[in-house]
Order: structure tokens, then sequence, then C-alpha cells
């Protein structure tokens, strides 16, 4: 089955499904997930009732891949203007600006900043 999964939201990495192919005691549902961090989603179990009142295995809709695609851009729009808005105090000047956020970072990873961006 070919789907178009969308890199990993996490690390960028590729992403893979195991075309409903996981299977406990005779039940199969759909994975996808990275194979360079390891993060998945699985579908859940979908069960129906034929018409003779058995139970049985209905086929699971892969909402996993719509999930694994879906992307909340709201964070990504938040560091946008955040990053425009350093960028202007630094009179428009992107290397200025790359460097302190360079060193603020240095300085957050040793426990030292005591300004927030």
């Amino acid at each position: 089955m070919s789907i178009n999964l969308k890199p990993c939201p996490f690390c960028g990495g590729e992403a893979q499904h195991n075309d409903g192919g996981n299977s406990v005691f005779g039940r199969f549902w759909w994975i996808v997930g990275c194979v360079e961090c390891g993060i998945r989603m699985n579908d859940q179990e979908k069960w129906e009732t034929g018409d003779d009142g058995s139970s049985r295995l209905a086929l699971p809709p892969k909402e996993c891949f719509e999930r694994w695609n879906r992307r909340d851009n709201s964070a990504t729009e938040h560091l946008a203007d955040k990053i425009e808005d350093l960028i202007a105090e630094f009179g428009d000047d992107p290397t200025a600006a790359l460097q302190c956020v360079s060193e603020y970072l240095d300085l957050r990873r040793h426990g030292k900043a005591e300004v927030q961006l």
C-alpha cells in the first residue's frame, strides 16, 4: 500500500507504516512511526457485528495516517513571529540576531540565562 507520510514531526526522520501487519492473537492494526527516533502511533481495533450476530474484526480506518500527517502550525507561527521581532530589534540584521540567540542558548544550557526571549 502506498501512502504519502510526512517526515517525523519530532526529528524529521523518515516515516513508515506496517501495512496493517502487526498481529497479536490474530488481531491486526495499523502502525505508523519514525525509523530514526522510534516514535509511533497506531489505530485502535474496531470490531463489527455480522448479520449472523457474530463479532469480527473490522478493517481499521487507518486514522493514524491522518493523525501522523496533521501538524499544529500555531507554535511554528509563534516562533516565526518571535524571530522576526528579534531580527527587527537588531536593525534587521539576522546575523546579529542569530549571534544573540546562540549566546542566550549557551547560557541557558549552563543554567545561567536570566532573560526571556
